[in-house]
């Protein structure tokens, strides 16, 4: 987590990683403008999982942009950003019990 400058009195806090959920309803805004202000806030990593394709693209800033590092459907999918956060694709879809 990276701490900006106060504006207007409120400490601005960026997160190292944004895990968004795709909805139906917002596909653009959540794949396309969202991307756009994480980046340009420098968010250091974005999940994007999609729940109708089933699967989770993982995004690296680099140079102020944001490049694909995986997209999975399927087994392993690993943080880079926060070493140690690794979960599996199927269970992130798996129908609750």
């Amino acid at each position: 987590m990276s701490l900006l400058p106060c504006l207007d009195g409120f400490l601005r806090v960026v997160p190292d990683l944004v895990v968004e959920t795709i909805s139906p309803s917002s596909r653009t805004r959540d794949t396309i403008e969202k991307r756009t202000i994480y980046a340009g806030n420098g968010v250091s990593e974005y999940w994007i999982v999609d729940p109708e394709r089933r699967s989770i693209e993982v995004l690296s800033l680099v140079d102020g942009e944001f490049e694909r590092a995986a997209r999975v459907s399927s087994g392993a999918v690993a943080s880079r950003r926060l070493p140690g956060l690794d979960l599996r694709a199927e269970d992130v879809f798996a129908e609750p019990a």
